[in-house]
């Protein structure tokens, strides 16, 4: 396993986008996280000064975790072990698992709504909520079939 760095990450959230696996993905109650997999220790994505950030950056990430900062103080190369994902409702979401959460919460909405639920409309989420949540799908198909290609390929 490569160790993690915002190349990587850049290159995951290329891979994910138009999907509830992007790291500004907010919808769903989601928020940047990391968890090393060697512990099962989740960290929220933040800034070097502690605060939330509102997208993957491993400049937060305590120090035994980072292998390379650059001299401005940013985290540049961190441990393998670390896998980026989300934290919703205190579960860790690996990308792809959000993507699938994603779809699986609008597909409970479309039935909700084909079967009259009584849910409060502030309950319900908005229509751009739920035009991205179909995008995630589509992202997620598209991606599947470019991971298929690059297997036939390769």
């Amino acid at each position: 396993m490569n160790a993690m760095t915002q190349q990587r990450l850049d290159l995951e959230n290329v891979r994910y986008r138009g999907t509830a696996g992007v790291s500004q993905n907010r919808s769903c109650g989601f928020r940047p996280a990391f968890m090393d997999a060697q512990t099962r220790t989740v960290y929220l994505s933040r800034f070097t000064d502690g605060r939330l950030a509102p997208f993957h950056i491993l400049d937060g990430l305590p120090d035994e975790l980072v292998l390379a900062r650059n001299p401005g103080g940013r985290g540049v190369i961190v441990k393998a072990s670390i896998v980026s994902g989300f934290i919703r409702e205190g579960l860790f979401y690996r990308r792809d698992e959000a993507t699938a959460h994603a779809a699986t919460m609008l597909e409970a909405e479309s039935a909700d709504d084909e079967n009259g639920s009584s849910l409060d409309a502030d309950a319900k989420p908005g229509r751009l909520e739920r035009v991205f949540l179909r995008a995630s799908i589509t992202g997620l198909l598209t991606s599947l079939a470019a991971s298929a290609i690059v297997l036939a390929i390769g």
